[in-house]
């Protein structure tokens, strides 16, 4: 890889699995987050008799406005993915997901050190659901979430934290990327996008930013054919060059990775070469 490349230094994040009732345990910590429940969020969003559902989740985004608590991830997700489900038939939903992915650019916060650890899994699995609203066919929340991509590990908290809380390091948040799927899902909503050249544009710069900051996530990349798909695509109807110009930055950084042999691999396929 080039000199320009991140290789972080600090060993992987464990991943611990940890009961329901372990974590409750674990959070003794008052936070000032903690004023509106989860679990009662949840219930009202799967009520579909109720019409408070707009009002609970704009509460909901301004407690965290400041960035999502580590342990609540797991919560924020199915609130997300419920919010997600309704935006086809309910298209205004489609707001409290893009506030949600702005807020998602802030590093997650933590109320011990220890939650790094605990809530490792409930990190990665969020930032795989992420990736998985590319599926929506609603270019602004696409739109956000490469947004959200391309800034997450470079974001800085907001200055007016609680003094409970603090923000998790850009080396932790690299690692949560790397161990979830979200390049390889962003990959694979590729296909989807050919008559989004604007937005296929941002997901290879998004790409192209993720293969040049790890060899984890050339690894990742690559176990999804990303070399071959990269390749078939990368002269489809685009007119400026950009996206060629894009494609092949991201070729270049998988054949630099350590898994330079499975790029070629990749490369020499009969659809690449003709």
């Amino acid at each position: 890889m080039d000199s320009g490349k991140l290789h972080w230094v600090k060993p992987e994040i464990p991943v611990k699995n940890l009961s329901a009732s372990h974590k409750i345990k674990h959070c003794d910590v008052v936070s000032p987050k903690s004023l509106l429940d989860l679990s009662k969020v949840i219930r009202l969003l799967e009520d579909p008799l109720t019409e408070r559902h707009l009002f609970v989740l704009k509460k909901l985004l301004k407690r965290n406005q400041s960035g999502f608590l580590l342990r609540e991830l797991a919560d924020i997700s199915q609130i997300l993915n419920i919010c997600a489900e309704k935006v086809s038939d309910q298209p205004k939903y489609a707001s409290v997901l893009c506030e949600a992915l702005e807020i998602c650019r802030f590093p997650f916060l933590k109320e011990r050190t220890s939650d790094e650890l605990i809530y490792a899994q409930d990190a990665t699995e969020f930032l795989s659901n992420m990736g998985r609203l590319m599926r929506l066919p609603h270019a602004e929340v696409q739109e956000h979430v490469l947004e959200l991509v391309r800034l997450f590990f470079s974001s800085d908290a907001p200055t007016d934290l609680h003094e409970n809380l603090q923000a998790t390091s850009a080396v932790y948040r690299q690692q949560l990327l790397e161990h979830s799927d979200l390049p390889k899902t962003l990959l694979l909503s590729m296909a989807a996008l050919q008559d989004q050249p604007s937005i296929k544009l941002q997901l290879l710069q998004t790409l192209q930013l993720l293969s040049s900051s790890s060899d984890m996530n050339c690894t990742l990349i690559l176990d999804a054919g990303g070399a071959e798909m990269i390749c078939l695509h990368m002269n489809n109807g685009d007119q400026s060059g950009r996206v060629l110009l894009c494609s092949s930055e991201i070729l270049w950084n998988l054949l630099e990775s350590r898994s330079k042999e499975e790029a070629m691999t990749q490369l020499s396929s009969m659809e690449c070469v003709v």
